[in-house]
This record gives structure tokens, C-alpha cells and sequence, in this order.
């Protein structure tokens, strides 16, 4: 059983989730990049996923990006119909910003 590391990121909305915060929850972090043809090929399952289990108290999915244009990201997730919440910057991951990243992974805690 693999455990990101400590991250700190900040929702569109402007709320901060960390690591800590989704404790005792099943988590799917979705890692994904804007530039990413296979990531928004998994679009349409995540969104099945989350239509499945999102109402639950005890599962969370999270989409986290590296995007640094707001308007840009916003605009992409209207298109792309993600229901799933995403954050948008990262604060703190690792002592490190979220990479651009050409590929998907998923962790389940």
C-alpha cells in the first residue's frame, strides 16, 4: 500500500484540501494535465465513479492538476462536463509544486 506524500492544495473555490483532511475516507486522486489525451479519455469513467460513489460520506475523488491559468482550468472542466472537485494550485505537495504531467496515476487510500 503505496501513501502520497503531505499535500496542501487549494480548490477552485478557494478552500484548502490536504491529506490529512481526507483521512478514514476512500480516496481517489486523479493526477492529470489539461495537454493529456489519454487522462481525458478516463474522464467519462471517473465521472461513472463518481456518479456511483461521490454521495458517500466515505468516498472522496480528487482531481489534482498543475494548471496555473484559472480561467483556462475552469473553462477546460466546463467542456469536459468532470463533476468530480478538483484542485487547482498546489500550496505545498512534497515540497514541491504538482508537475505538468503527461500521464495519469491513480492511489486509493
Amino acid at each position: 500500500k503505496e501513501i502520497p506524500p503531505p499535500f496542501l492544495l487549494e480548490s477552485l473555490d478557494g478552500k484548502q484540501v490536504s491529506l490529512e483532511s481526507l483521512r478514514g475516507k476512500f480516496v481517489l486522486l486523479a493526477f492529470w494535465h489539461m495537454g493529456c489525451i489519454p487522462c481525458r479519455e478516463e474522464f467519462p469513467y471517473l465521472n461513472d465513479v463518481y456518479s456511483a460513489y461521490g454521495k458517500s460520506e466515505r468516498f472522496v475523488l480528487v482531481g489534482m492538476s498543475g494548471s496555473d491559468d484559472r480561467t483556462a482550468f475552469k473553462k477546460f472542466l466546463d467542456s469536459e462536463h468532470i463533476l468530480w472537485a478538483q484542485v487547482f494550485k498546489s500550496i505545498q505537495f512534497n515540497d514541491h509544486p504538482i508537475p505538468d504531467l503527461d500521464q495519469s496515476l491513480h492511489v486509493i487510500l
